[in-house]
């Protein structure tokens, strides 16, 4: 399985947290990292949402069964 390398400056910071919190210094990194893959998942759900919303707005609109805009009556 694949394990990647930990930048060397986080190092420090992780293992005074993990050692503050009572947990294993990989429990702490897992749970930082799955919440921020979580909120990433959120984000991009978010996007996409606004997308459809803009091409239902640009696909729904009333034409004239010509396929013409409708023109206003004088």
């Amino acid at each position: 399985m694949y394990s990647p390398r930990i930048r060397e400056d986080l190092i420090p910071p992780l293992y005074r947290l993990a050692k503050a919190r009572g947990v294993p210094m990989t429990r702490l990194v897992s749970d930082i990292l799955a919440a921020a893959l979580a909120a990433v998942r959120v984000e991009e759900v978010t996007g996409v949402q606004r997308q459809v919303r803009e091409v239902q707005r640009t696909v729904y609109r009333v034409v004239e069964p010509t396929g013409d805009p409708p023109q206003e009556e004088a």
